[in-house]
């Protein structure tokens, strides 16, 4: 392997010159390092490894330098391992004076009678940059394959979600025509409606306006029947003023009538006149009774009319509040179905037009890989 002859080496015969001629032109890679991991020695086939032109490009400086950082440790271990157990290899990265990365496996043995003294070890190399390559080249095509495979399937349910769309688009386009003459029903029902509640409103304002008459007669005979009340309290209380009179005529008459008997005749008059005046006065209040009692019936059947005109009218605008919730309900399913059937339009074209954009963009895809995968573009 070329390295410099130290001085006090002595000269080299022709087998010797001959022998190390053949380790520099091998195709095998073959570097002598020592265990501090300086290059020593390396032939033409280690150079090319290296991406160096020359010897002093490589000869003389550390391995690591040409090592990934990472694998500066493994190699220091690989290096102690091989000289104090025996021979073995190792994979690691290595950086070219280009700055391209190779992989290779280093093989090494340990060079313990080398005539220099130097502790160092033979190592062959052997780049596995191809194999990788071609390995992971056999990796991509693999799974190009399978990518095209998948899209190929992915388009064919793409295909099919598309027929389904455009079906579900015509079966949305019958439900609308269907929803369209159910609105043209539901309009001509609503006129109907709507007419009935104007005549409805109408026999409701003739109601109320019977119900104010038989408000105002029924006013009219409440003041009557104050008026009466009124009338009969004056009576009970003329009634009780008598009877008040009455009571202490007898009592004078109690204490005078041993005095005055002569005048019991006129006592006994003075008690038929108060008799018939209270028969008069019973006889009036049984009048103003019979009266009351008349107004009162008068009152009652006027409140009882008052009450099934108020019935009429609750009932009236109980039937309106429930057709126009009627209506309400149907104008609220009317705008549902709308509201759904645009819904389901509009999914059915967006569900369209993503299915085509992916076709297209599959379709695209898969003329890329052909192309790619094609056997005069790996040529």
């Amino acid at each position: 392997m070329s390295r410099p002859i130290p001085a006090q080496s002595p000269p080299a015969t022709d087998e010797a010159a001959h022998l190390r001629l053949i380790l520099d032109r091998q195709p095998a890679c073959m570097m002598r390092i020592g265990c501090d991991g300086t290059l020593l020695a390396v032939n033409d086939a280690a150079l090319s490894l290296f991406g160096a032109e020359a010897l002093p490009q490589i000869l003389e400086t550390p391995l690591t330098d040409r090592l990934v950082p990472e694998h500066h440790l493994l190699w220091r271990e690989f290096a102690a391992r091989v000289w104090s157990e025996g021979p073995g290899s190792v994979e690691c990265d290595l950086v070219d004076l280009a700055g391209a990365v190779r992989s290779v496996r280093l093989q090494a043995i340990a060079l313990p009678e080398h005539p220099d003294g130097i502790r160092s070890l033979l190592v062959s190399a052997r780049d596995l940059s191809a194999t990788r390559r071609i390995e992971q080249a056999l990796q991509d095509a693999e799974t190009t394959s399978r990518v095209v495979e998948e899209m190929r399937a992915t388009l064919t349910a793409e295909q099919a979600e598309r027929d389904a769309s455009r079906a579900a688009a015509a079966e949305s386009q019958r439900a609308a025509e269907a929803l369209r003459t159910e609105l043209d029903r539901s309009m001509a029902e609503q006129r109907r409606l709507t007419d009935d509640i104007v005549q409805r409103d109408h026999d409701a304002r003739q109601k109320e306006e019977a119900l104010k008459r038989r408000d105002e007669e029924s006013r009219f005979l409440q003041s009557a029947v104050e008026r009466y009340e009124s009338e009969q309290q004056r009576l009970e209380s003329e009634v009780d003023h008598a009877i008040g009179e009455s009571r202490k005529l007898k009592g004078l008459l109690e204490e005078t009538r041993h005095d005055l008997e002569g005048a019991q005749a006129d006592i006994i008059q003075a008690r038929a006149e108060i008799e018939q005046t209270r028969t008069t006065a019973e006889a009036e209040r049984e009048r103003a009774r019979a009266a009351l009692q008349m107004v009162e019936a008068e009152l009652a059947r006027a409140r009882e009319d008052r009450e099934a005109a108020q019935a009429e009218i609750e009932q009236a605008q109980a039937e309106r509040e429930q057709f126009e919730a009627t209506v309400k309900k149907r104008d609220i399913s009317r705008q549902r179905m709308l509201a759904a059937h645009a819904a389901a339009r509009l999914q059915a074209e967006t569900a369209l037009a993503d299915a085509i954009a992916r076709h297209e963009r599959l379709a695209k895809h898969i003329e890329t890989l052909a192309r790619e995968c094609s056997p005069e573009r790996h040529e």
